[in-house]
């Protein structure tokens, strides 16, 4: 069971093998850290939970999750009833 471990050192060696990898890798990097300097500036719309969950997904599971994520809560937090008309999002009403 101790060869099959999560080797954090391999992981980065082999991440950074050569220029290739190593554009990919940083590419990756600053777009994430980019994205959660803007979650931390633009997060007054979203609750504290919400914002804390997108940035743990982005850091587990990758900006491509934690991206659509903020943009549905980010949509989700700022539909708003006017009256007389219907809120701009209604799911359940959506039809295929």
């Amino acid at each position: 069971m101790w060869d099959h471990r999560l080797d954090l050192g391999l992981l980065v060696d082999e991440l950074f093998a050569n220029r290739i990898s190593s554009f990919f890798a940083w590419d990756l990097l600053i777009s994430a850290t980019v994205f959660v300097v803007f979650l931390l500036m633009d997060g007054g719309r979203l609750p504290r939970g919400q914002r804390g969950l997108v940035i743990a997904t982005t850091a587990l599971i990758g900006l491509s999750f934690g991206l659509p994520l903020y943009l549905l809560f980010r949509e989700r937090s700022t539909a708003v009833t006017v009256p007389g008309r219907a809120a701009r999002y209604h799911p359940e009403r959506e039809r295929y």
